[in-house]
């Protein structure tokens, strides 16, 4: 008996107890460690962290834009101009190819009396 007029006297104070611990369990577990985190670009972001990451992306890509265009190398005309020798596209054609392939169409026997 002195069991059940204990707690039906302090019945509300063990209620309040309990929901004390969950409201701080659910304080820990769903807002101090989060865990909404967000995969980009095969890492791991939490809500805040995004932001710096994408930032950080950003402003390499405006150093980028304000170095200007790279140099375009010169083109060689392979109709007419020399050929390199490791040129995959000469695979199969003896001879030096000094003129290009206008210079090996010029003469059908160019291939041979080099």
């Amino acid at each position: 008996m002195k069991i059940v007029s204990f707690l039906e006297e302090h019945v509300e104070k063990i209620a309040l107890a309990i929901v004390g611990l969950v409201c701080i369990w659910l304080l820990f577990t769903r807002v101090l460690f989060s865990p909404n985190v967000i995969s980009y670009e095969g890492q791991k972001f939490g809500t805040g962290e995004i932001d710096a990451y994408i930032h950080e992306g950003a402003r390499g890509l405006e150093e980028k834009l304000s170095q200007g265009p790279e140099p375009k190398p010169r083109y060689i005309a392979r109709l007419d101009g020399l050929i390199d020798p490791n040129d995959p596209v000469r695979e199969g054609i003896p001879g030096t190819l000094p003129r290009g392939y206008a210079g090996l169409m010029g003469s059908a026997l160019g291939g041979i009396i080099d």
